[in-house]
């Protein structure tokens, strides 16, 4: 049983579980489920952390960069008429050099095979090694042929006596203190709402998505548990990202790779239809570490009194918070 757990997902492994019913009749199976192990692991937020806290360094390396050119380009703007022929041609290209520079920094760290994914990996690397051990001495100790990560194949049936998950939890969160052993500060969890899809004409008209966003924050940051991330920070991990495609297309995975250049632990997304007077609003609260939505909430009203407006968002974000808890 060796390395069978490899960055949450199992390779081959529905061809060995064939094998393994074809060749014994005595063959013990069992699987794991990688996503739940993560989720519900101890220290996903000290591995999050360390993440976070390189992004931010390169973050903040990137928007030096990006000034150094804006007031380059603004010095030559202001400069223009004063400086010759020769020297205006010097500013432009200084300019197109850090521009290059620039584009090169972001293609080093945040594109295919670039320093954020290898630092990722030697971040996962350790925790991923512990779950192989745990899976090896699991695998040896009871006997199992197989053990493979449901997860990532389409399992449709399975046994609950299979599941090992509760297992590897067990032993990865033996050196934790849980929350009854220690008193500890809730901290505030960091959030933003990004504007919400307007799916109607009349929705665009009234500027839905983008009002809608305000009021579902200012009933966040209102229940005393969140904090909200400043829009800035979000225009600048936009560009970071570099998704090439128009907001109302943006995917799930879209999102959250523009939230990994934050400090953002949640975001909200949704959509606003408008028809008349009716207006309906449909949201979800995503985890960036899970990149699922952990709670969704929705709701109506009619006509445009604020009051209105803000009472229905006041009942949907009751809604996720119960769903929260």
């Amino acid at each position: 049983m060796k390395r069978i757990f490899t960055h949450f997902s199992v390779f081959t492994a529905y061809c060995l579980l064939l094998i393994a019913y074809s060749s014994s009749a005595a063959t013990k199976i069992g699987y794991i489920d990688s996503k739940r192990i993560l989720a519900e692991y101890k220290g996903s937020k000290e591995l999050t952390d360390e993440l976070q806290k390189q992004l931010k360094l390169w973050e903040n390396q990137a928007i030096k960069k990006k000034k150094e050119i804006e007031e380059l380009v603004s010095e030559l703007e202001s400069q223009s008429l004063i400086l010759t022929t020769t020297a205006r041609q010097q500013k432009r290209t200084e300019i197109e050099q850090k521009q290059r520079d620039y584009e090169q920094f972001i293609q080093d760290i945040y594109g295919p095979e670039g320093k954020a994914q290898t630092k990722q990996q030697d971040i996962m690397k350790p925790f991923i090694d512990e779950v192989n051990t745990i899976l090896t001495t699991i695998g040896e100790k009871d006997g199992y042929t197989i053990i493979f990560d449901i997860s990532s194949m389409g399992v449709v049936y399975a046994e609950s006596g299979l599941d090992l998950t509760d297992k590897v939890l067990d032993e990865l969160n033996k050196g934790f203190i849980s929350p009854e052993q220690v008193t500890e500060e809730i901290e505030k969890a960091l959030f933003f709402v990004f504007d919400f899809i307007e799916k109607t004409t009349d929705a665009k008209d009234n500027n839905d998505g983008r009002r809608f966003q305000g009021f579902i924050k200012a009933a966040l940051v209102k229940t005393d548990k969140f904090k909200a991330i400043k829009q800035y920070k979000i225009d600048d991990a936009e560009k970071m990202a570099s998704i090439e495609k128009n907001t109302e297309d943006y995917t799930l995975s879209d999102y959250c790779r523009i939230a990994q250049f934050t400090d953002a632990k949640y975001i909200v997304i949704g959509e606003a239809s408008r028809l008349g007077e009716n207006i309906d609003l449909t949201c979800e609260l995503i985890d960036i570490v899970k990149r699922q939505a952990i709670a969704k909430g929705s709701g109506s009203t009619a006509g445009d009194r604020i009051e209105d407006h803000q009472t229905m968002v006041a009942n949907i974000v009751s809604k996720l918070m119960q769903s929260m808890k």
